[in-house]
């Protein structure tokens, strides 16, 4: 089974690069999959995310940006997934 993921920013200041990163402690992680505010990424955002997809990022961070990520993690045998409250200033 995969562990529950834990989430994490690396800056939270407007106009600088916003990165959410996701990681596991346990398990084989196949899939993973980003939301914002239960939803899938915006389209009008330019979100990049890293080769393993264990990276979220946007060049440039916006007010918009502020609200409720998530990460779902899974493998073929269970899921996780966790969230946080991103706010920029």
């Amino acid at each position: 089974p995969v562990s529950r993921p834990w989430i994490w920013s690396n800056s939270l200041l407007v106009q600088s690069i916003i990165e959410l990163f996701c990681d596991v402690s346990e398990g084989r992680v196949d899939t993973i999959v980003w939301k914002k505010g239960g939803k899938p990424l915006p389209q009008e955002r330019d979100f990049c995310l890293s080769k393993n997809l264990r990276i979220l990022n946007t060049p440039e961070g916006q007010k918009s940006d502020c609200g409720s990520y998530s990460c779902n993690v899974s493998n073929e045998i269970s899921w996780q997934e966790s969230s946080v409250n991103l706010t920029i200033a």
